[in-house]
């Protein structure tokens, strides 16, 4: 088990260990401050809600919740929505994200080269969702993926080449009507503050296995409004076996 302060400050830090042994570091100090009066905040991912409020009330023999919240980052983003508005975007849902795509795909469909003809093909769009999804964690433009890509004849380049366009597409038809999960987090970020949904509470994340970076950029932006933050993660990068925890360790850094 590793705690490492992140800020001279000492609001955020950084708990690092084996699975198991993290955990049970967090909840001591949810206790701990729960035991002063201090509201606490416990961001995992959206699966694991229901079992970490559970696991929070056998833990610290809680007779419920009383100043401590659970939340998932979808939930996060739905409070901080209804608390500033989303600024004349509608949000969109993965089933919405999925219909964009398909119209960029229909849209560039006399410009692809690899998926030209599997437009129609069922789970295309989902396919493409998932990889336009890691490519928006990268934070590059299209423009990027398609300089890439070149004017090479191999299957990948092509490949490349005909998700540049979709995803340039899809970005054009979400304009400055509709925000995705990635953009709804970038906005989020900047409207936490504003918000005051984590004004004053101890943040505690725990349960990723990378921090993406929208989150990170929202984690970032808590600093400035929480009173203390602490980031749990399942990693060891001084074991034998480090290397199996090589994103984690890129989440550190």
């Amino acid at each position: 088990m590793e705690e490492i302060l992140l800020q001279d400050d000492g609001k955020l830090h950084l708990l690092t260990g084996r699975a198991g042994s993290v955990l049970p570091f967090l909840l001591r100090e949810i206790g701990r401050r729960h035991d002063r009066g201090l509201p606490c905040v416990l961001l995992v991912p959206q699966q694991y809600t229901l079992e970490a409020e559970r696991t929070l009330v056998r833990e610290l023999q809680l007779p419920g919740l009383i100043d401590i919240t659970v939340l998932s980052p979808q939930r996060l983003l739905y409070r901080i929505r209804e608390a500033v508005g989303t600024g004349g975007l509608q949000p969109l849902d993965e089933r919405g994200r999925c219909m964009a795509i398909g119209c960029a795909l229909h849209d560039e469909r006399e410009q692809l080269e690899y998926y030209r003809t599997a437009v129609n093909q069922p789970g295309l769009t989902d396919k493409v969702s998932a990889l336009l999804g890691d490519l928006q964690h990268t934070e590059l433009p299209p423009a990027a993926l398609l300089q890439a890509s070149g004017e090479k004849n191999g299957a990948m380049a092509k490949k490349g080449r005909d998700i540049a366009r979709v995803w340039a597409a899809y970005e054009a038809i979400l304009g400055d009507r509709f925000a995705d999960t990635n953009r709804q987090m970038e906005d989020a970020a900047r409207q936490l503050a504003r918000s005051g949904i984590l004004t004053g509470v101890s943040l505690f994340v725990y349960g990723f296995d990378l921090l993406q970076p929208e989150l990170c950029g929202l984690l970032a932006e808590s600093l400035r409004s929480a009173r203390f933050v602490g980031i749990g993660l399942t990693m060891d990068s001084q074991a034998a076996d480090a290397r199996i925890f090589e994103g984690q360790l890129q989440s550190k850094a």
